[in-house]
């Protein structure tokens, strides 16, 4: 979006109204393109808040009910992720309301549970650079940072290993047993359970949709590709278009030079300027929007919860 544009929509008398206004027309020119019916799932990636929980579910049941529709539903979705858990409900929430079919679109990032929901849909349109990412869920950690459970469980085996693998005549075992202190053992199961649950959920999404029909190694093969550690190497590393499809997923790939993308690539930007005009005139930050284009639902938080 051109500083141009930036600059009119603040010097205007209400900036939301018109911010509004141009995202509507957005929205409106993908629907009748793709002839479905566009809901926009935007978190601010700039939050700490703003995690794929259960609040997601909520939010897309009120904006889906406010209209009916006979079209596929399109999801445009843009998040870091978050619980497996919610990535069901949202998942269920939209084939509830999509009795035609329901597909995805990634415009920058869909990881963690946000892949998870996209490997639910019936399709995935994404542009070369657009991302997916492994399916391990994530939490907040003592330092507000989000971390991987496959970053923590990885930590906590890596500990034990160590340490019955210790030569005690050769090494004092009192360092790693202070490590190890900081783990909850109840808390580690608890999240054994949430990566084999998310693990098993995409397996199951997989089978009945995108890839119905397929053998059942070849949904595995899908499964593990987007959920070994060793094959990412780093929870952020992204899974491009190109690789997706060729594991046998239902990718449509969009060029960059294409005006149907460049209008795809605006829309994200508008929700942008519609969290930088929230911060600059209230208290509040934008932590997610769920918007079509008849209504509009945000979750918004104090601003000092931002960092």
């Amino acid at each position: 979006m051109s500083n141009t544009i930036y600059d009119d929509i603040r010097k205007a008398d209400n900036p939301f109204a018109i911010q509004r206004k141009e995202r509507i027309e957005l929205i409106e020119k993908i629907e009748q393109k793709l002839k479905c019916h566009v809901v926009v799932v935007y978190h601010n990636l700039k939050s700490p808040l703003s995690l794929l929980d259960d609040a997601d579910a909520e939010m897309l049941e009120d904006v889906l009910s406010a209209t009916v529709s006979n079209k596929k539903l399109l999801m445009i979705i843009n998040s870091n992720g978050g619980f497996p858990l919610a990535a069901e409900r949202i998942v269920h929430v939209a084939r509830t309301f999509a009795p035609k079919g329901f597909e995805t679109m990634v415009v920058r990032k869909a990881k963690s549970a946000a892949t998870m929901v996209c490997l639910g849909s019936d399709k995935i349109h994404m542009c070369h650079t657009a991302e997916l990412g492994p399916i391990d869920s994530q939490v907040i950690g003592p330092s507000g940072r989000r971390i991987s459970v496959d970053s923590i469980l990885d930590a906590y085996q890596k500990l034990m290993d160590e340490l019955q693998h210790i030569d005690m005549n050769e090494r004092n075992p009192v360092g790693l047993l202070q490590q190890l202190q900081s783990f909850d053992p109840s808390e580690i199961e608890e999240m054994r359970r949430i990566q084999a649950l998310g693990r098993d959920m995409t397996g199951k999404f997989l089978s009945r949709h995108m890839m119905k029909g397929h053998e059942d190694e070849a949904i595995q093969n899908v499964v593990r590709a987007f959920s070994e550690a060793e094959a990412h190497k780093s929870h952020g590393r992204p899974v491009w278009a190109d690789r997706a499809k060729d594991l046998g997923l239902k990718v449509a790939i969009i060029r960059h030079n294409n005006p149907f993308w460049q209008g795809c690539h605006e829309l994200l930007l508008r929700f942008d300027l519609l969290c930088t005009l929230e911060e600059s005139t209230s208290d509040l930050h934008l932590v997610k929007v769920m918007e079509t284009a008849r209504t509009q639902h945000a979750q918004k938080a104090p601003a000092e919860l931002k960092e």
